[in-house]
């Protein structure tokens, strides 16, 4: 039989898992049930996910979370690398008010960017300038209607 979270204070949780939980309708009750048990400590996303799994075929984006599970909130250690053998990991503190804004009854979960030693961040130029491009791959169907009444000219 299952421990009710409030008796298991002080578990830690680490988990690799879909990033697709952290924002959208359909996951909206779960951040819900898990912001109000839990403690984020670390959050690690991979630059590149047709790498991090390409052993086990995997293409999506996946995070590694670690939680606690009924522990005051602190500062959350963000870190980055651009697949699983973590030679250039980089990582930060930042605030959980970076992570889950105030407020937000979405209670959507952010990842902070994590900038390169040398750069600090993304460079302060056109995304084309340093040769990139933005796709946003297909609009599914039951967004469409707010892009028409959101964004039609």
């Amino acid at each position: 039989m299952a421990r009710p979270c409030n008796s298991s204070k002080g578990t830690q949780v680490v988990a690799i898992i879909p990033r697709s939980w952290m924002n959208g309708v359909y996951f909206k009750p779960f951040r819900y049930w898990l912001l109000d048990r839990v403690a984020f400590t670390y959050i690690h996303v991979f630059d590149r996910r047709d790498r991090a799994f390409s052993d086990d075929d995997v293409l999506q984006e996946n995070v590694i979370i670690k939680l606690v599970v009924g522990a005051e909130q602190g500062m959350v250690e963000v870190s980055v690398s651009s697949d699983d053998r973590f030679h250039d990991i980089r990582g930060k503190a930042v605030s959980f008010t970076k992570i889950v804004t105030p407020g937000d009854d979405e209670r959507f979960i952010h990842v902070p960017t994590v900038g390169s030693a040398d750069t600090g961040g993304l460079p302060g130029k056109p995304l084309r300038e340093v040769g990139l491009d933005i796709c946003t791959g297909p609009v599914v169907d039951f967004r469409l209607h707010l892009l028409r009444e959101n964004c039609t000219p």
